[in-house]
């Protein structure tokens, strides 16, 4: 973009406006990958916290596979959620690693030179980060789902 400036007949009032515009958008992009990480920790941390809560309960549920019947029932329930906790790490570990691959060596809005470049690379710098929190927020769902939990 600067040797773009210096190469045209750019005044001091187009400089300006290309800080600016640069400026505040990469306010608002750090914005959005701050909030986005905020969410991936507090998602991650949130699927670990419910896998280490479950495990207290895990010697009651196993000592009902000794009572059989309907006491069982609590065993396989257990081993249902925890499981299904486990899967969604995995998933979550997939989804992150599937995002930053998709944008890993390529420019996906091209080479685009002025104001618009700007704005294009920005989001080029965010969407990673993006489609890594949709894709972490959906992991519980995807999971249910396939393995019929509810």
């Amino acid at each position: 973009m600067k040797e773009e400036l210096e190469n045209s007949d750019a005044d001091g009032g187009t400089w300006l406006a290309y800080g600016i515009v640069a400026m505040t958008g990469g306010v608002i992009g750090g914005l959005v990958i701050i909030v986005c990480a905020v969410q991936l920790i507090l998602s991650v941390l949130s699927r670990l916290f419910k896998m280490l809560l479950c495990i207290p309960f895990a010697p009651v549920a196993f000592a009902g596979f000794a009572g059989g019947r309907e006491f069982s029932q609590s065993g396989i329930a257990w081993l249902k959620t925890y499981i299904g906790y486990c899967l969604e790490a995995v998933v979550i570990i997939l989804a992150i690693d599937i995002s930053y691959g998709l944008f890993q060596d390529t420019s996906a809005f091209g080479s685009v030179s002025g104001v618009v470049g700007v704005v294009l690379g920005i989001c080029e710098y965010c969407l990673p980060m993006i489609t890594a929190c949709a894709c972490v927020k959906g992991a519980d769902t995807v999971v249910r789902r396939c393995l019929g939990l509810g």
